[in-house]
């Protein structure tokens, strides 16, 4: 059977820990997000498939940055970059400046995902209609949110900076302190303010230029670049201090923050947004999961 979970790789936990996350009920002002989501031309008929038969076809606006135009999945090509893994930081630059240009009027919100990313579109809205993420975006904040890294100064100077005069400036902002960066698997959101710091600082050295990319991943990337415009990533934890954004699949991550590893702090939020390192059919079974399944059996969401 099809629909028969695939669960004996992740120790059983993948229903597990589904079953720990509440639907938000609709956002009475739900703020409108555009989707876009990195990809290439081999996912197509996998990766992407799933996506926009799960969770993306609840985005305001869903599209994929690829290698090649399919206009059928709604793939649109990224020219004049690599298209692998090690010149991720290239694509999502370019990426990030096609967004901004064709879509930086209409959405306040983007949120960046991978094609193995899976996101609960009705907690992410009901994140960011939330007093707490609303009041700074109103009040012009530049937000980035997803679930946070953290890379000690050191080390950070050293494997990534590579450079005497940037590691200095660095220090002057932000003393012994390393680098806060969103996880790119997990997806992150960027609010119009912040994607507007990043496309700014793109030409300059503080934003890691090409010519160095064998070295750069995306994510810590992006926020070293608006790192030294003074942005750094906003913490997305609950009130309990669970996580909202895992950067790992759901029965990974209930492994590593399970009840035997003191799992209330660092946990699976009710109010989780996204997975990461989700294949098609993971997507599939955690969609049956989290709508069919709890419709059929009355397992509705309690939350208010």
């Amino acid at each position: 059977d099809k629909h028969q979970f695939d669960d004996i790789k992740e120790g059983g936990h993948f229903k597990v820990a589904m079953d720990l996350i509440e639907l938000a009920p609709p956002a009475v002002t739900a703020p409108r997000v555009l989707c876009f989501v990195t990809t290439y031309e081999p996912n197509h008929n996998t990766k992407v498939v799933a996506v926009r038969n799960t969770w993306g076809k609840n985005c305001d606006k869903l599209i994929f940055l690829s290698s090649v135009t399919n206009e059928s999945l709604g793939a649109i090509e990224i020219p004049g970059v690599l298209h692998d893994h090690g010149h991720l930081w290239e694509k999502v630059k370019a990426s990030i400046e096609y967004v901004y240009k064709m879509y930086g009027e209409e959405f306040e919100w983007f949120y960046k995902a991978d094609d193995d990313t899976y996101c609960i579109w009705e907690n992410l809205q009901a994140y960011l209609a939330s007093e707490e993420i609303s009041t700074l975006h109103k009040a012009g904040t530049a937000l980035q949110l997803g679930y946070i890294w953290r890379q000690n100064a050191e080390v950070f100077a050293a494997k990534w900076l590579k450079d005497p005069e940037l590691a200095e400036k660095w220090k002057e902002l932000y003393g012994s302190r390393g680098l806060e960066y969103c996880s790119g698997g997990a997806g992150y959101i960027m609010n119009r303010e912040f994607i507007k710091v990043v496309i700014a600082g793109i030409p300059e050295k503080v934003c890691l230029p090409s010519s160095r990319l064998h070295h750069v991943s995306e994510d810590v990337a992006i926020a070293t670049c608006a790192g030294f415009y003074g942005v750094t990533p906003h913490h997305t934890r609950d009130w309990m201090g669970r996580e909202r954004f895992h950067p790992y699949s759901p029965g990974t991550t209930y492994k590593q923050k399970g009840p035997s590893s003191g799992w209330i702090k660092g946990g699976i939020s009710p109010e989780t947004i996204a997975f990461h390192y989700m294949s098609p059919r993971d997507m599939e079974n955690a969609h049956r999961l989290l709508y069919e399944c709890r419709q059929l059996y009355g397992c509705e969401s309690t939350r208010v």
